[in-house]
C-alpha cells in the first residue's frame, strides 16, 4: 500500500507541474490560449478523481455474525455500537479523516410521514386519522389517536412470525421518540453530529430504537493513523438477515456500489439458513466474485485448534455450493481489539485476552490467520485502487507531456529557420494537419452515430425487460402473486374478536411481506444484474471504439513525426501506451449519476379496506337472509368468505403499484442514468483521443509573425521554449518509471 501512496503522490505532484508547465507554454507569443482547454480541462478532471477516488468495501454477514467487532478490529478502536437491533438496522459508512465525528443523517418528515402511512394500510382501527385522512406526525392528535390505536392491539396483531411486528414496532417507536426529536425538525433535512468528546454519544443514539428509527445514514469519520486507509470507504451493513426487506434493499443499494464484500461467519454457528439466502441472493446479483469470507472465531468456544480447523472446513464446504473455490480467513477479531485496546479494558476483559494467549496453539494460528487476510485485503485494496485510478490518469498525463514536448521541438525548429524556410514548413505542416482534422472529424461523426445506434439498442432493452405484458420480470410477479392463497381459518381467533379490520389487516401485512420478501430475494438481485449487464454493454461499446481507433491514432501520430521529420524538425518518438479503456466508475463520479433506487416501494390506499367491507356487509346481508328462511349458518361464515374474498382487491392494487413503479424505473433508467451514463462516457473517450491530436491539429500561423520579428526577440523564445522542453522532458522521464512501476 505504501507503494500505491507514493505513487498517487507522484501523480498528484506531476499533474501540478503540468499546470504549471501548460500556463508558462501558454506565455509564449506564438502560443494561442485556445489550444490549450482541452488538455486543461484533463488536467482538471485528473485533480479531481485523485481527490475523490474512493474504494468501498462492504462488511456484511448475519446477525450475531461480529461484523461490527471486525470492523472494529479494521480501525484498531471501538468505535461502532455492536447488537444493533434489526428493525432500525442502519448502513455505517466509515472513512478515515482528520477529526473523530459521526455524522447522522436524519430522515426528512414527509419520508416519515410516507413511512407511517403506509405502515398504517389497513391498520385496525380508524380513529388514528387526521381530517383529511393523512396522518402527520406533528399533530400532536394524530400522534394521540395513533398510540391509542396501538394500545388497543391483541397478542396476536403484536406478533409475525414469532417476532414482533415490523409495522407496530415501527410505528411505536416513531409515536416513542417523536418528543425527543421534535425540536431538531426546523428543517427539512437535518444532520446530528458527534465530534471530539461527545462521539461516543452517537453510539448511544443509535442504540435506541426510538430515536434510531428517524436516522437515514450515518458516516463515521476517523483519525488516520496511516495513508493506507485513505479513501477507503467500510460501511458496516447491520441487518443482511433483517425480516424487514427495506434493509435488504438498503444493503443491496450499497453492495452495488462496493468493490469488495468482507462476508463474515461466526465460528459458533456455522453457515446459516440466514448466510445461504443472502448468500444466494449476492449470487442472483452477479457479485459474488468480490467476496473475501471471514470466520470470526470465538477463542472460549473451541477447546483444540484442531476442532477450529473441522468447523472452518465444513464453513468452507458449505459455501463452496453457492461460490465455488471461496477464499476463507479464520482469525478472532475480538481478540484482535482487546489487543489494540488494552489500555481500555476491564479487569474481566483483560483475564480473557490472557486466557486466550496462554492457548499459544489457538492464539498464534489466529494470529497467523488474520497476518494472511491482512496481506490478501491490501493486495486487493491496492489492485482495484490501481485500476480505477492510476493506470488511465497517468496515461492522460504522458500524452499531454509528450503533447508540450512536442510543442516545444516543434516552435524551436521553426523559429530557427529563416522568414521563407520557416513559412515554407509551417504550409507543409498545416497541410499534414488538415488530413488530421479529417480523422478527426471522422472519428467524432462515427462516435456519435455509434453511441445513438448502441443508445437505442439499449433502450429497446430496458423496455423489453420492463414490459408488463410480455416481460419475463411481470410475468414472474404476477404469477407469484397469484398463486398465494389465504387460509382463512388461520384468522379465526381474530374473527372471534369481533372486529373483522383487525384480521383483514393480518391478512394483508402477511401478503404484503410475502411479497416483500419475494421483490428483495428475487426481482430486486435480477434488476441489479440487468443495470450490471446495461453498463458492461457501455463498456463493450467504448473498448471496441477505442481499440479500433487506438491504431489508428497511434499511426497518424507515427506519419506525422515522419512528415515533420522531413524539414529537419524531430518530436518524442516514444510509443504512447495503449488507450485505457474509459473508466465507468470515474464517468459516474464525474457526473455524479447515480443508479436510481430499483426496489418497488409499494403505495397501497384504502380501496382495499373498502372493497372488503363491502364483501363484509353483502355476505352479512346473506346470511341475514339464510336466518330467515331457516337454512343452517355456519358461526363466523360471512366474515371469513368476506376475508377470502378481500385477498382479490389486495392483490389488484398490489399489481397495480408494481406497475406504476416499474413505469417510472424504466423512464428514470433510461433518461436519468443509462443515457446520460452512455453519453458521458463517449464525451469522456472522444477527449481521451482528441488530447493525443491536440499537438497534431494546433493553429501554427501565429508562428510567422514570431519569425519575422527580430532576432533578439526570436531567442528570447527559443530560450524559453528549451526551459519547457527541459521540465517536459524531465516529466516524460518521471512518468516513464511509474509505467514500469504500475506494471509491476
Amino acid at each position: 500500500m505504501e507503494n500505491y501512496n507514493n505513487l498517487k503522490s507522484n501523480l498528484i505532484d506531476i499533474n501540478q507541474n503540468l499546470f504549471s508547465l501548460v500556463e508558462k507554454t501558454k506565455a509564449i507569443p506564438s502560443m494561442s490560449e485556445q489550444r490549450f482547454k482541452q488538455w486543461e480541462s484533463s488536467l482538471r478532471g485528473i485533480a479531481r478523481q485523485l481527490a475523490e477516488e474512493l474504494v468501498r468495501v462492504a462488511v456484511i454477514g448475519a446477525i450475531k455474525s461480529g461484523k461490527s467487532t471486525f470492523t472494529n478490529a479494521l480501525f484498531h478502536g471501538d468505535f461502532l455500537k455492536r447488537g444493533a437491533g434489526v428493525v432500525t438496522s442502519i448502513v455505517t459508512r466509515i472513512r478515515s479523516g482528520d477529526e473523530l465525528k459521526a455524522t447522522l443523517l436524519m430522515k426528512s418528515m414527509d419520508e416519515i410521514n410516507t413511512e407511517i402511512r403506509q405502515a398504517l394500510v389497513l391498520f385496525p382501527g380508524v380513529e388514528w386519522e387526521s381530517h383529511d385522512g393523512k396522518f402527520d406526525i406533528q399533530n400532536q392528535k394524530d400522534r394521540e389517536n395513533l398510540e391509542k390505536a396501538l394500545d388497543s392491539l391483541g397478542m396476536d396483531q403484536r406478533i409475525d412470525r414469532d417476532a414482533r411486528s415490523q409495522n407496530t414496532v415501527l410505528l411505536e417507536s416513531y409515536i416513542k421518540g417523536y418528543d425527543r426529536i421534535a425540536t431538531d425538525y426546523d428543517k427539512k433535512e437535518i444532520k446530528k453530529i458527534f465530534d471530539g468528546n461527545q462521539f461516543s454519544k452517537h453510539q448511544k443514539f443509535v442504540a435506541d430504537q426510538s430515536l434510531a428509527v428517524y436516522v437515514k445514514d450515518i458516516e463515521i469519520q476517523l483519525i488516520a493513523e496511516d495513508a493506507a486507509t485513505g479513501n477507503i470507504e467500510f460501511a458496516d451493513c447491520q441487518g443482511s438477515d433483517s425480516p424487514n426487506p427495506m434493509h435488504i434493499a438498503m444493503i443491496q443499494d450499497y453492495l452495488l456500489k462496493a468493490h469488495l464484500l468482507l462476508y463474515v461467519i461466526s465460528s459458533r454457528t456455522g453457515i446459516r439458513q440466514a448466510d445461504i439466502r443472502f448468500l444466494s441472493m449476492i449470487k442472483k446479483m452477479g457479485i459474488n466474485d468480490q467476496i473475501l469470507f471471514i470466520v470470526n472465531c470465538d477463542l472460549s468456544e473451541h477447546e483444540h485448534v484442531s476442532d477450529l480447523k473441522n468447523i472452518i472446513q465444513k464453513v468452507s464446504d458449505d459455501i463452496s455450493v453457492i461460490c465455488p473455490k471461496p477464499d476463507v480467513y479464520a482469525f478472532s477479531a475480538l481478540m484482535n481489539l482487546f489487543f489494540d485496546t488494552k489500555k481500555n479494558l476491564s479487569n474481566r476483559d483483560c483475564q480473557r485476552l490472557k486466557q486466550w494467549q496462554m492457548d499459544k496453539e489457538l492464539f498464534q494460528f489466529s494470529q497467523s490467520e488474520s497476518e494472511r487476510f491482512q496481506i490478501k485485503l491490501t493486495d486487493r485494496l491496492k489492485h482495484h485502487r490501481f485500476s480505477l485510478l492510476l493506470k488511465s490518469n497517468l496515461e492522460r498525463q504522458a500524452i499531454i507531456t509528450h503533447g508540450i514536448y512536442d510543442l516545444t521541438r516543434i516552435h524551436q525548429d521553426i523559429l530557427k529557420k529563416d522568414k521563407s524556410e520557416a513559412e515554407r514548413i509551417i504550409l507543409k505542416i498545416q497541410e499534414q494537419q488538415r488530413n488530421m482534422e479529417q480523422i478527426r472529424a471522422m472519428v467524432k461523426n462515427t462516435l456519435d452515430g455509434a453511441m445513438l445506434k448502441t443508445r437505442q439498442e439499449m433502450a429497446n432493452h430496458v423496455d423489453s425487460f420492463f414490459d408488463s405484458k410480455y416481460g419475463s420480470l411481470m410475468k414472474d410477479i404476477q404469477t407469484h402473486i397469484y398463486k398465494y392463497s389465504v387460509d382463512p381459518q388461520q384468522y379465526k381467533n381474530q374473527l372471534d374478536d369481533g372486529i373483522f379490520s383487525k384480521a383483514l389487516y393480518s391478512v394483508f401485512q402477511d401478503f404484503k411481506n410475502n411479497l416483500d420478501v419475494f421483490m428483495t430475494e428475487e426481482i430486486n438481485p435480477r434488476l441489479h444484474r440487468f443495470m450490471k449487464d446495461e453498463e458492461q454493454q457501455i463498456k463493450t461499446f467504448l473498448n471496441t471504439i477505442s481499440s479500433s481507433y487506438d491504431v489508428m491514432v497511434q499511426d497518424a501520430i507515427k506519419d506525422y513525426g515522419i512528415a515533420v521529420k522531413e524539414f529537419g524538425i524531430v518530436i518524442n518518438d516514444e510509443p504512447l501506451m495503449q488507450m485505457e479503456a474509459v473508466d465507468i466508475e470515474a464517468v459516474k463520479s464525474n457526473g455524479k449519476l447515480v443508479l436510481p433506487s430499483l426496489l418497488t416501494s409499494m403505495h397501497y390506499s384504502a380501496r382495499i379496506r373498502t372493497e372488503a367491507m363491502v364483501n363484509l356487509g353483502a355476505l352479512g346481508l346473506a346470511q341475514w337472509f339464510k336466518k330467515i328462511f331457516k337454512k343452517p349458518v355456519k358461526n363466523k361464515e360471512h366474515e371469513i368468505k368476506a376475508l377470502k374474498k378481500s385477498i382479490r382487491p389486495m392483490k389488484r392494487e398490489i399489481l397495480k403499484s408494481i406497475a406504476d413503479h416499474f413505469k417510472d424505473v424504466r423512464e428514470n433508467l433510461k433518461y436519468q442514468y443509462i443515457f446520460k451514463l452512455l453519453s458521458s462516457a463517449t464525451q469522456e473517450l472522444y477527449e481521451k483521443m482528441m488530447d493525443r491530436f491536440q499537438v497534431l491539429t494546433t493553429d501554427l500561423s501565429e508562428m510567422v509573425s514570431l519569425v519575422g520579428k527580430g532576432k533578439e526577440e526570436r531567442d528570447e523564445a527559443v530560450r524559453l521554449l528549451q526551459n519547457l522542453e527541459k521540465i517536459s522532458s524531465a516529466l516524460i522521464a518521471r512518468i516513464s518509471e511509474d509505467r514500469k512501476t504500475i506494471s509491476i
